[in-house]
């Protein structure tokens, strides 16, 4: 197979954060993914953050019977055993500038290893 001459693929370093801190944008954002629930489980999701002013915190706004957030964003729910999935979560995440950003989410079943 020939490669044409414009076939290249140029690779760049970057860094997310310092872009953020030059650009003097006042950002929030959620920069996580929600872990899978195991039923009968413990689920823990520990929400990351990144805000310009800091002060984050974090509010449940709707989520399944149980379900718990601290301040800093560490959500806590015991995963019912018959947990088929589609449970809808919405947390409220605030900085000291005043901004607000929702974070919504379905905690997906998590991979159960395979029984011998």
């Amino acid at each position: 197979m020939d490669c044409l001459p414009n076939d290249k693929l140029h690779l760049y370093k970057f860094d997310l954060g310092a872009a953020l801190e030059k650009s003097g944008v006042n950002y929030l954002f959620v920069a996580s993914r929600p872990p899978g629930a195991e039923p009968g489980k413990v689920y823990k999701y520990t929400v990351a953050v990144k805000s310009k002013k800091g002060g984050v915190k974090a509010k449940l706004d709707a989520g399944p019977e149980g379900m718990k957030v601290t301040e800093d964003g560490t959500v806590t729910w015991n995963v019912p055993n018959d947990f088929t999935g589609g449970e809808s979560v919405i947390l409220t995440t605030s900085d000291k500038g005043g901004q607000e950003v929702f974070h919504t989410f379905t905690p997906p079943v998590a991979a159960l290893p395979a029984k011998p």
